[in-house]
């Protein structure tokens, strides 16, 4: 997410998930994400796919994305936060 020039995201944190080992990060998305595209492109910036899906966020929206080891399996959450 790094690479991406409107995300800006936090330093990786390693966590605990009822015993479970992960990672979680926090993603700022730059206010003028969609500046250039007017009303045009959609309701938000793509972040990437969930689902056959684009997950979106909003300009300005902070999320927060936490994966964890489940058996072998990565299981991800994402969800908007508010500092």
């Amino acid at each position: 997410m790094g690479d991406v020039p409107y995300l800006q995201p936090s330093e990786l944190e390693e966590v605990t998930i009822d015993g479970l080992a992960g990672v979680m990060i926090d993603v700022d998305v730059d206010p003028g994400a969609l500046a250039a595209c007017g009303s045009i492109g959609g309701a938000g910036v793509a972040i990437f796919a969930l689902a056959g899906e684009d997950s979106q966020a909003q300009p300005g929206e902070r999320f927060r994305l936490v994966a964890v080891d489940v058996e072998g399996a990565t299981v991800s959450f994402l969800q908007s936060v508010t500092f």
